[in-house]
């Protein structure tokens, strides 16, 4: 990562648990909505089928009107890969059943 002028470029995100639907578009949606950063999003997920879908679906948002910045998505095949030079680490995944996840989504 590297800043300039108060704006970071070349971040390393890597997210694991990238094949998420709901909370990986959110943070695509909201990534592609600041101005004063950009880089690369490391999808990794035990469903490989499910990352490489949000890989094309995170490097649409660039062609979007209304996005401020651009970041590179990408599917890695293995945790260690996404987590290789990783600025910021995002998990993002279902360890249990949603019954057993209730408490971590409304007691916060």
């Amino acid at each position: 990562m590297r800043i300039e002028q108060n704006r970071a470029y070349d971040i390393k995100i890597a997210y694991i648990g990238g094949g998420s639907r709901g909370w990986a578009w959110g943070l695509m949606s909201d990534l592609a909505s600041c101005k004063d950063i950009s880089g690369t999003v490391d999808l990794y997920d035990i469903d490989k089928d499910a990352a490489l879908a949000n890989e094309i679906i995170g490097n649409k948002y660039n062609h979007l009107d209304n996005a401020k910045s651009i970041w590179t998505y990408k599917a890695r095949n293995t945790i260690e890969e996404a987590l290789e030079g990783a600025d910021f680490v995002i998990i993002s995944i279902l360890p249990g059943t949603f019954d057993e996840m209730e408490s971590d989504v409304h007691a916060p």
